[in-house]
Formats: structure tokens, sequence, C-alpha cells
């Protein structure tokens, strides 16, 4: 018995055409980032994953989420099939188990390996359909969601992708393919060779990552430092003499020069400031989670509380997806959001920081 959630093929081309995944023009081959400055749909490769009865197999994953500590799907399954687990339970499922039993030759630049979620699949370029994947390497073969799909009595169902790109639920005791997720720490350097994203550790590439992130404030804060230091020393000179002969300065003029040092020295200091705040404004907050109070994923009435784990930011809003946004609310606190329908609804949540900067997300919950 198979439950799914499908969008007719016409709208399905349509919204494939309307939202293809673009090349990354930013990036040309040779260029050296941090993990935090990779784009959703970037590659990386030049890996292996060993387990599951399989040693040493080079691997590539592809960006789901962008920002700090980015998020990456395997573009391929590792090993044998597994079983999701009883009663919905990805924590005491054989899937964990063979997921936690993987070993990867990049261990040290990664954190958070786990099934990916149904969040993970599908949240790709621009927007996604329920029911569909729109990564193309996501696109490949069929493999379970660490995500509940729901429960009816003694039957349990988790989200699973198939080989097309679409998400259905499942028995949870059937065994579909082994396919981790995980983080990359965003510190991680990587240099762009033929279009995909390899780690590197050279000395050197590290240098040009970090010039190309913080070069502008390296520079500004030098000019900074140099500035002051010539307002000490000005106001030292203007001190310590009250007659210049071989200037022919008296006290007052060397203390003048050493005001308008100060003042050049602020101005620098203050740019420095600017282009801090511009930056931090730049960055914007990081979604990191949207689920459902106490991890629910259904309810039985029109309503549903959300929550949100999000980076930097201060406030969130939510809403049923074409629905009217609740007011802004601590990002410590849920809201409540109405206007749920029977079947599949789409939670969309907005996040904003102190700049007003903001970043949106989604989740699926379940009107029974």
């Amino acid at each position: 018995m198979r439950k799914g959630i499908l969008l007719s093929l016409v709208t399905l081309l349509f919204v494939m055409v309307l939202f293809a995944p673009t090349a990354h023009a930013e990036y040309s081959d040779g260029d050296v980032i941090f993990a935090e400055d990779l784009p959703v749909g970037a590659i990386l490769t030049g890996f292996t994953v060993s387990g599951n009865g399989a040693t040493n197999v080079a691997r590539e994953a592809v960006v789901v989420r962008s920002g700090q500590s980015p998020r990456l799907v395997l573009t391929s399954n590792h090993g044998s099939y597994s079983i999701f687990g009883a009663n919905n339970n990805y924590n005491t499922s054989t899937l964990k188990s063979k997921i936690d039993s993987l070993s990867f030759s990049i261990a040290e630049f990664i954190t958070n390996v786990s099934a990916p979620s149904l969040i993970d699949v599908t949240d790709g370029f621009s927007y996604n359909s329920v029911g569909y994947v729109f990564l193309g390497e996501l696109r490949t073969e069929i493999y379970w969601t660490r995500s509940p799909f729901e429960s009816s009595g003694s039957f349990h169902y988790a989200f699973y992708v198939d080989s097309n790109g679409y998400v259905f639920g499942e028995f949870v005791s059937y065994s579909f393919g082994v396919r981790p997720a995980f983080n990359l720490k965003s510190d991680t350097v990587l240099r762009r060779e033929v279009g995909k994203f390899r780690i590197t550790t050279d000395p050197a590439d590290y240098l040009a990552a970090h010039y190309r992130k913080y070069g502008d404030l390296y520079r500004a804060t030098n000019a900074a430092k140099t500035a002051a230091v010539d307002a000490k020393n000005a106001a030292d000179t203007a001190s310590a003499r009250v007659w210049d002969s071989a200037e022919s300065k008296s006290a007052a003029t060397l203390a003048k020069e050493a005001r308008d040092r100060a003042n050049q020295a602020l101005t620098e200091i203050n740019n420095v400031k600017n282009m801090v705040n511009n930056i931090q404004a730049s960055v914007g907050p990081q979604i990191n989670r949207v689920q459902g109070l106490n991890g629910a994923t259904a309810t039985t009435t029109s309503s549903f509380t959300v929550v949100v784990d999000a980076s930097g930011a201060t406030e969130f809003r939510a809403r049923r997806e074409g629905g009217t946004w609740t007011g802004w609310a601590s990002v410590d606190n849920s809201l409540s959001v109405s206007g749920l329908t029977v079947g599949v609804n789409t939670i969309q949540v907005e996040v904003r920081n102190a700049s007003g900067a903001t970043a949106t997300g989604r989740m699926i919950a379940f009107r029974l």
C-alpha cells in the first residue's frame, strides 16, 4: 500500500522550466572559498565513503542548504538497503544504524551525519512544490529520508524519494537506500576544479580564501591603525615641543596637526565599523530547522504550532502557504498557524535580524 503526494506532470514540467537550476557564475575554476560561501546546488567531490559492504568508494555530495555549516546530501546511495524502523522512529531504525556505520575520508571536516530530512531533499532552488525534488543530483535512486509521514493505527509510514524525484510515504518495514546527509564545517577551504569543489588543506589556499572574504576589511583596518599611530606620534611631538626650529612650527600648530590626524584616524575607524556592519547585514540570518512544536508533524484541527531554530535572527512569523502572515514573534517563542485543510499543508516561515535582513523556510504539516 502506497501513500503519495504528487503534482500533475503538466504542473511539474512548468515549474521545472521556470525554476531550473543555473550555473554558479559567481565562481570560476581556480577560485578558493570557505564552505560557508558554497551556493545551493554546488557539488563537493574528491572524497570516499566506506561501510555497508563497500570500501573507499568515490562519492559526491550536493549542497542543499548554504550558509553557516552548509548541509550536503550524497548524490547516490551507499551500500545495502535498509528498513526505516518501527513506529516512525528514526533513532531506533536500521537505517540509522547503517548511516552511523559509515566512515568518510573527510571525516575531520564534517558533522551531523544522518539520513536526509524531507526538508533537506525538497529545499532546492527558489521554490519546491510538495511532492517533488528539484535538484537533479537527488533524483537518482530510491532512498529513505528520516522524516515520518503519518501513523494510522498499527500502520506507520515514512517519507522516501523515488528515482524520478517524487516524494512518497511508505510502510516503515520496506527496504530502501542508504544516502547520508552531513554538515560541512564553515571554515573548511574548498577549491573549484572543473565546475566542482574539492577540499584543500594547502596553507596558501587558506590565505587566498581568507583574503577573498576579508581583504577589504583587512585593508581598512590597517588604514585605521596607521592613522591612529600617526595621530599619537603627532600628539607626542606637540606635548614635547614649544617650538620646532627646523620646521618653524609652534606648539599650537603641532597640536592642530595632531588634532587633524586624530580626526583622520576616527574617520578610518568609523569606516571599519561601517564595513563590519555592512558585512553583518549582508550575511543575514540562517534558518537551521523549521518544525512543529515538540516535533509534531500532524494535527487534527485547522491550526498547527510551529517553532524555528535560526542563527542570527531575532524574530519570525509564519503562515500556511498562500495565507496571511502571523505577527512577528521572538524566535524563542512558538506561533500558531491557522487555516490548515485536510491533507498536506506547507507551512512557511520568515525570520529577520535587527538589521531587517530576512531568510525564509518551510515545512510540511498534515491535517488528519
